[in-house]
């Protein structure tokens, strides 16, 4: 198997950075400032408008995991286009910054088998907005700059908007936070709800029976 030792020594790079960036840290302060993207937590299945280099539209699958201290939370994703083509991988660590009075988030990956590395910062629109400012370089040295905006719709769905930063083009995303457990359950989530009956026990009397399934 060839190990990508560009992948695992930043892989390695982000943990050292975690412990810098918290290290000296009011651990209740950076936790209290890390929920300002609690709705970006768990797992979700992001589709949307094609980017440059796709074809049709763009499926992407994104995590964010907060570690068990809430000082910093991990994301990954990966995108591909209708073909399978994958178009961007990577990942990325997120940490509030008391330096600047930002959660911010340090990334890197590959795109279109390019690699590159970025930083940005998140922004608390309003109630059900977070805008995302970032900037990436690629080893080749292009740079693009891009703004997102998350606009959550309860606590399971978004519509995002990434505009480029550069040209104002703008590409729309729908998420959908993914169930895990109903995935891995497949066609026993169909039992959800209320089920009723009727028959007749062993005596020959008429019953009624009724049971219901439901989330825990």
């Amino acid at each position: 198997m060839k190990i990508n030792m560009l992948g695992c020594t930043l892989s390695a790079a982000m943990i050292m950075l975690a412990a810098t960036m918290t290290h000296g840290q009011d651990s209740s302060v950076a936790r209290e400032k890390m929920m300002q993207i609690a709705p970006f937590l768990g797992e979700w299945a992001i589709a949307g408008d094609s980017t440059p280099g796709s074809a049709a539209s763009d499926t992407n699958k994104v995590s964010f995991k907060m570690s068990a201290t809430g000082n910093t939370c991990i994301e990954t994703w990966r995108s591909v286009d209708t073909t399978g083509k994958v178009l961007s991988e990577g990942e990325g660590m997120i940490y509030w910054d008391p330096a600047t009075e930002k959660v911010s988030e340090r990334f890197h990956g590959y795109r279109n088998g390019v690699f590159f590395e970025g930083f940005g910062t998140f922004t608390v629109q309003d109630d059900d907005s977070i805008q995302f400012n970032g900037s990436e370089t690629s080893i080749n040295g292009k740079i693009t700059r891009y703004r997102s905006t998350a606009k959550f719709i309860g606590s399971h769905s978004m519509n995002m908007t990434v505009e480029d930063g550069d040209t104002g083009e703008k590409f729309e995303f729908t998420g959908k936070k993914r169930n895990m457990l109903a995935e891995a359950l497949g066609p026993v989530t169909r039992l959800e709800g209320a089920w009723i009956w009727t028959g007749r026990n062993a005596q020959g009397q008429s019953e009624t029976n009724r049971i219901e399934f439901g989330w825990g």
